[in-house]
């Protein structure tokens, strides 16, 4: 087996950290980056592999709007039902009023394209708020009485939703 290079880059390896490459999301993210998978947000590697198993959850839809703040709306061709949702950066430029999606709201995730599904927080009672702005992750350190530091992991850094 192969061992994928999607979740990890050159500055960052989680074995140098004693953490598991293939439970870890083992990318050290810039201040403007989201690390955190849970809906709206990004999309885990697990979570995107499990999409594929159930095709029959995919319902196709149309965007009806699309705003800089992450949030989203739109309705589904089939029974014509509206649904919003939002997600932690603005989709505006990849999805405009009128773009063709499917969308899984059991699974919190929008197939905007071939190769590009996001992760949205999807609402089917009317608009949910925007999410907090993602900081990225921060290390979590452990001092030793002898005043060695060790990282033993990554935290999210602010209010988590």
């Amino acid at each position: 087996m192969t061992e994928s290079t999607e979740h990890r880059t050159p500055d960052f390896d989680p074995r140098d950290h004693g953490l598991d490459p293939r439970t870890t999301l083992a990318r050290v993210p810039g201040a403007e980056e989201c690390r955190r998978t849970s809906p709206g947000h990004e999309i885990h590697f697990i979570q995107a592999r499990l999409l594929g198993q159930h095709p029959e959850r995919w319902q196709d839809a149309v965007i009806t709007e699309a705003a800089e703040d992450g949030r989203l709306s739109g309705r589904l061709l089939e029974g014509d039902e509206r649904w919003w949702g939002v997600h932690h950066a603005s989709l505006a430029d990849e999805l405009s009023p009128g773009a063709p999606v499917q969308v899984n709201i059991g699974t919190s995730a929008i197939f905007v394209a071939p190769g590009q599904v996001r992760s949205v927080r999807f609402s089917t009672d009317g608009p949910p708020e925007p999410l907090n702005r993602c900081r990225g992750l921060r290390p979590v350190i452990h001092r030793a009485p002898d005043g060695t530091e060790t990282i033993s992991g990554y935290t999210a850094d602010g209010p988590g939703d």
